[in-house]
């Protein structure tokens, strides 16, 4: 849906601060979307330290991430990674939100594939927590690593494309012996990642390869 006013007429910009204030509303009612049209599961953690923590906690500082209802029991798993910025879980853009579409600027046509292949879907907030890079990995060793039956597929959207290559280089766990792989580490449940608009680069840390 695009943003109209009252009479009709597409978001005209007048201060930032109008645009923080809508930007607010606009996130929260996408979150409101996840929870009542798509059916997920709110997960709240302090952003501080990345713990999970209960929805009624009294901590200073919660935040939250979404898992789309038994998640961890079907056979793939789509794990959506947003850029850095402003961008709050469920958003590609919050530019492409206000100016053109809810439609292109969400990733919830991604959320309606993956039901529609029956996946389980998690969705990251990295743009709330200690910092993009921690965040996955909390999500991962959390939501994703002894939790799933199945394997995951990523999708990493700008700035997101770091954050998989950083989760890639701290989890890999990759080992093998006389040429016989042993552990792939997070390369064993792994299937895809696909880069959207992504500003990653070379992998950094040495990473080992098999044939």
């Amino acid at each position: 849906g695009e943003l109209l006013d009252k009479d009709g007429n597409k978001f005209k910009f007048t201060t930032q601060e109008d645009y923080e204030r809508l930007s607010t509303y606009v996130y929260e009612y996408i979150y409101l979307q996840l929870v009542n049209k798509y059916q997920m599961n709110r997960v709240y953690f302090n952003k501080r330290n990345s713990k999970i923590i209960e929805e009624d906690s009294n901590d200073a500082d919660p935040n939250v991430l979404f898992l789309s209802k038994d998640y961890e029991k079907k056979d793939r798993v789509l794990v959506i990674i947003q850029g850095t910025g402003q961008v709050r879980a469920g958003q590609w853009a919050r530019s492409l939100c206000i100016n053109k579409s809810l439609e292109s600027g969400t990733c919830f046509n991604y959320i309606e594939k993956a039901y529609a292949l029956n996946w389980g879907v998690v969705i990251l907030n990295p743009n709330v927590g200690t910092s993009a890079e921690n965040h996955t990995v909390f999500a991962y060793d959390n939501l994703i690593k002894d939790k799933i039956q199945g394997d995951f597929v990523i999708v990493a959207h700008s700035y997101g494309g770091i954050s998989t290559l950083h989760l890639l280089a701290e989890r890999q766990n990759f080992s093998r012996s006389n040429g016989v792989v042993e552990d792939e580490g997070i390369l064993s449940r792994l299937k895809a990642v696909a880069f959207t608009d992504s500003v990653h680069g070379r992998l950094r840390k040495n990473t080992k390869k098999y044939n």
